[in-house]
């Protein structure tokens, strides 16, 4: 299962996209309310909690599922996996009530960061005449960490093919990165678009593609092309990218 699939599916998009990101503390949509969106689990944990909330004036029930979280060439793929466990993973919640979730690593992380994603999704009633039901699904990640230190080692470089040119952001470390704010210059200060519709994330071992907008000065560019983003390491500021053959 990849997650663009996840997103093509008629979820609400606004809740979705914060859950994605990671953006804030909190995700609010129609009646419900999850904290935190962005689960870290630190060296030799092995149980955290999570907390939904139904803000709304009637019982809803959720379902729960877990994922082992992986990239292939470029690409977020989910494969259903009972390395994190979710308790309970289904329940119905009292409008106004609170629910606690226990998520709990099975066994410990070792090495490289254990990188999965959790699937809520909010069951609906059932089907009144005339009332249109939207189920809302959110997507969290959950990062566990071995008890060795590691770090993300992210390196970009340009590829073209026969579809176009390509920013590759490659990770050779043993954490995950975030990739947010690119921008792309040629020597001569022309800037570059970047289509970007992913997930900021580059896994460990993994790489992450952005498509470069065709440009003529990109199309006679023959030297390093320059870099500015935000990771979660730092701000990199005119970093020379290089094209690869």
């Amino acid at each position: 299962m990849t997650l663009p699939s996840i997103i093509r599916r008629g979820v609400a998009t606004g809740a979705l996209a914060a859950a994605l990101l990671g953006f804030s503390p909190a995700a609010q949509a129609q009646s419900l309310a999850v904290n935190p969106i962005n689960v870290q689990m630190g060296p030799g944990q092995m149980a955290t909690l999570l907390t939904v909330i139904n803000q709304g004036q009637a019982e809803t029930a959720i379902q729960i599922r877990t994922f082992a979280w992986s990239q292939k060439d470029g690409v977020d793929l989910l494969t259903p996996s009972d390395d994190v466990v979710a308790s309970p993973p289904l329940t119905g919640i009292a409008p106004g009530g609170t629910q606690i979730v226990r998520l709990v690593l099975r066994k410990p992380v070792i090495g490289q960061e254990g990188t999965y994603r959790i699937l809520l999704d909010q069951i609906p009633p059932a089907a009144e005449a005339g009332v249109v039901r939207i189920a809302l699904r959110m997507s969290m990640p959950v990062f566990a960490q071995p008890t060795t230190r590691i770090v993300p080692k992210v390196t970009f470089h340009v590829e073209r093919d026969a579809t176009g040119s390509y920013l590759v952001a490659r990770n050779d470390g043993a954490h995950h990165d975030a990739i947010r704010d690119l921008t792309l210059s040629t020597g001569s200060g022309k800037a570059l678009k970047l289509e970007d519709t992913q997930l900021p994330y580059v896994l460990a071992g993994a790489t992450r593609r952005w498509h470069i907008a065709p440009d003529a000065a990109l199309a006679s560019a023959t030297g390093p092309l320059m870099l500015t983003a935000s990771t979660e390491t730092g701000v990199l500021k005119q970093l020379p990218v290089a094209f690869l053959p």
